[in-house]
């Protein structure tokens, strides 16, 4: 009872048990009617949901400048307020030149990424971009309001939204269109949920000008020049597999290699982020109090993987006939491919949640190069596939090879820094 008494005390505590709850409730929702929508919808449909998603997220990280990092920190309301205001109308300009580029670009476009059935979808690109831009700024205000309790609702309607709309059109006999319409509902729904914290404080808003905005722009500057390079950098590894997919193979192939990433990161995203978060907490703790964090990065180390081991055993002898079983059979491929992903599912279970380690000791540089190698990889995989014209299971298995060396050092690399602690702490950085 003690316990329970002081969590509940516990500001801190309870607002991050309300954004886990959201969290949840957000992965696990669309993950519950996948079954369901991958018979009703085909490989195909689920390939152009992929491309379209993959080509709004790079977009929307530079859609605001990355000004929306920081929202947070003014003491100020007023001049987050002009922050806010200065971010929205970066995202307004930003979807109208993207939608000049498509207009003007479609099939050119279309036809870059190797498939033409993404063509009509792209017009809708740009107002996507748009709302997850301004869903991120708003986030960002209600967090620094401490309205955390909105933000987790907000985040299980907006996936609960999309969801739904999916099922209802997918029953109704949409193809690919019914994937991506629920996909656009969904943002709307989430920002129409936060826009309420900005009008029930309207007042914040009256001193909001041009004159301030341009100021916060100037005193904020390090985020489009420093953070911005590293978030794309980030968001073109996370999504470049879908582009390479469907110029290599088809939309069907990139289909089932999506549903792979879709059912394996449901499981990775909630035990992954909770281990990293309880991880970061000790390896900071650990860090004040002796100079390192090397204890909390091997017992966080033992303990992800002996969640990894399971998971690749499951995924490695299971594959084909869990996917087909609780996708349908026409998903069976995807279980081969799972097959084939399993060892680097397992590795990057490992290694990510422990890559706070680099936050730890402030090695942003570090973060960014390991990034951008990353990237590189990316691209000598998709190089290499197409001179050597390789079908989609040797794709996967130089993709798994690569990729699984680069989080192994990525594990050296942050016990390396765990080790060494603040004897090293910013000396590369600096």
């Amino acid at each position: 009872m003690m316990f329970v008494r002081k969590f509940k005390e516990n500001d801190f505590a309870k607002n991050i048990l309300t954004l886990l709850t959201g969290t949840t409730a957000a992965q696990i929702i669309p993950f519950a009617v996948s079954p369901v929508l991958t018979r009703l919808y085909s490989p195909d449909d689920f390939g152009v949901l992929a491309l379209f998603f993959s080509i709004c997220s790079i977009l929307s990280v530079v859609a605001a400048g990355r000004y929306e990092l920081s929202i947070v920190i003014p003491e100020k309301d007023e001049e987050a307020a002009n922050i806010v205001a200065l971010a929205i109308w970066i995202s307004v300009f930003f979807a109208l030149f993207m939608q000049i580029v498509f207009a003007v670009f479609n099939s050119g476009i279309a036809s870059l990424l190797g498939n033409e059935s993404i063509s009509f979808w792209l017009y809708f690109v740009p107002l996507v971009v748009f709302m997850m831009s301004l869903y991120n700024i708003l986030r960002y205000f209600s967090i620094r309001i401490k309205d955390f309790k909105n933000v987790a609702v907000t985040r299980a309607v907006k996936s609960a939204a999309g969801a739904f709309i999916k099922l209802g059109l997918g029953f109704a006999g949409f193809t690919s269109g019914g994937l991506v319409a629920g996909e656009v509902a969904s943002h709307f729904f989430g920002n129409t949920s936060l826009v309420r914290n900005v009008y029930r404080r309207k007042e914040l808003f009256s001193g909001v000008n041009r004159a301030k905005m341009v100021e916060e722009a100037k005193k904020y500057s390090d985020f489009p020049k420093f953070s911005l390079p590293g978030a794309l950098s980030n968001a073109l590894s996370l999504n470049l597999n879908s582009f390479f997919l469907t110029s290599l193979f088809s939309l069907a192939v990139l289909g089932q290699y999506a549903l792979v990433n879709k059912a394996v990161s449901v499981p990775l995203t909630l035990l992954g982020s909770s281990v990293s978060d309880a991880y970061f907490q000790r390896a900071a703790r650990e860090r004040n109090e002796t100079g390192s964090a090397k204890n909390a990065f091997i017992q966080s180390a033992k303990y992800l993987s002996f969640i990894a081991v399971p998971v690749f055993l499951v995924l490695f002898f299971f594959g084909n006939e869990f996917f087909a079983f609780v996708f349908g059979e026409s998903w069976r491929i995807a279980g081969s491919y799972a097959k084939i992903l399993s060892f680097l599912v397992a590795v990057r279970l490992v290694a990510s949640p422990l890559s706070v380690t680099m936050s730890t000791f402030e090695k942003q540089k570090t973060s960014l190069m390991l990034t951008l190698l990353q990237l590189v990889l990316m691209v000598v995989v998709f190089v290499v596939s197409t001179v050597f014209s390789l079908e989609m299971e040797k794709f996967l298995m130089l993709y798994t090879a690569l990729m699984t060396l680069y989080y192994v050092l990525m594990l050296v690399v942050c016990f390396n820094i765990a080790v060494k602690g603040r004897k090293n702490a910013g000396k590369a950085d600096n």
